[in-house]
């Protein structure tokens, strides 16, 4: 049975659905919280949390600035017409990770980031795809404050 969704929003269902929306949403807070607690019960790891997450946040200002820097008329605006010739060349998926898209940008700066805090503080490669999303986030959060 295949609903069209004008039909859904129509539906018994979806009516029942938009009810049990808060609760839900407050069972999964409290399950989040309750996870959150027992994970971070040790006081190293926690120390390693907030790394990570400094580290991401941090990564997420840098992709901005990078970006601020290699945009026309600043400092290495030449590097626009660089990336305009690997557009145009066989080379061209290598354009977006050096500057045309900042979220795949992103990555490649947290990951010197990670390898920095890792070189530093011994922490668990374990956290390096969590801080890549939490960069991720901060980047999307920061560059739609920017731009908006």
């Amino acid at each position: 049975m295949v609903l069209v969704l004008g039909q859904l929003k129509e539906s018994h269902l979806f009516a029942n659905m938009k009810k049990l929306e808060i609760p839900v949403s407050i069972f999964s807070g409290i399950c989040v919280g309750a996870i959150l607690t027992a994970f971070l019960s040790s006081t190293a790891m926690l120390q390693d949390v907030y790394m990570v997450a400094f580290t991401s946040v941090a990564a997420a200002l840098m992709t901005i600035f990078l970006d601020y820097l290699i945009s026309p008329k600043q400092i290495f605006g030449f590097w626009q017409n660089a990336l305009k010739a690997i557009e145009n060349s066989p080379f061209k998926p290598f354009a977006k990770p050096l500057g045309t898209c900042i979220y795949c940008m992103n990555v490649y700066v947290y990951t010197a980031c990670f390898v920095v805090l890792y070189i530093h503080t011994k922490s668990s490669w374990w956290y390096f795809i969590p801080g890549a999303s939490l960069s991720h986030v901060a980047l999307a959060y920061i560059d739609r404050k920017i731009n908006s």
